[in-house]
């Protein structure tokens, strides 16, 4: 195992190493997909993802371990974009967990990941998607604050006579559409109130 290998490669053909670096670069990748554009999570996980299948081929891997590891890996991608109160992120840290326990041939070969580590790397990796999905709801509610709904309170100016039949306001550099209960004339300086669709209703602004 390991013949005609560089030797530092040949050094990291152990299932623990394997193991590790399988969790660390689903990681890198998860962390790309949470937050697309960092670069650098992605490349580093892809490396590593690839290095440890390598290593991992080198061993008495089982199709089994894979397939519920790769299982985890979705159900957690899910969870984000999904709302089940949680049971993808449980289902994936069980799938996880079976997972890694059964990554190897144990039973016919001897080879196995220490249970400490296995015990390690999923505690870590689950509040590693923990911490990536309280990033990803918090960017998400920033945008949204971001959007329509951040106009609330703000002002702008009248640029085409506004009343309950509509008219248009100029706010935060844009136009928009607007109603008021009273007429309002071209210059006016109005507060936006509240939002309807795209339609703000606005009112006067009260020197």
């Amino acid at each position: 195992m390991g013949k005609g290998l560089p030797n530092w490669l040949s050094s990291m053909i152990d299932p623990n190493i394997a193991y590790i670096l399988l969790i660390l670069g689903a990681a890198g990748l998860f962390g790309e997909l949470v937050h697309p554009g960092s670069i650098f999570p992605g490349v580093f996980g892809a490396i590593l993802l690839a290095l440890g299948l390598y290593i991992a081929n080198m061993l008495p891997v089982t199709w089994t371990g894979l397939l519920l590891m790769s299982l985890a890996f979705l159900l957690f991608v899910l969870e984000l974009f999904i709302t089940s109160h949680g049971i993808l992120g449980i289902g994936a840290v069980i799938a996880l967990s079976l997972g890694s326990l059964l990554l190897f041939d144990t039973e016919n070969t001897g080879v196995f990941v220490a249970r400490e580590l296995v015990l390690v790397m999923v505690t870590a990796f689950s509040a590693f998607f923990m911490a990536m999905a309280w990033l990803a709801v918090k960017a998400h509610k920033t945008q949204q604050q971001s959007g329509v709904s951040a106009l609330i309170g703000a002002k702008g100016v009248v640029r085409k006579r506004v009343s309950q039949n509509g008219g248009m306001v100029f706010v935060h550099g844009e136009l928009w559409q607007a109603v008021s209960s009273e007429e309002l004339e071209e210059g006016a300086r109005v507060l936006v109130k509240a939002v309807d669709g795209l339609t703000l209703m606005v009112e006067r602004v009260v020197s």
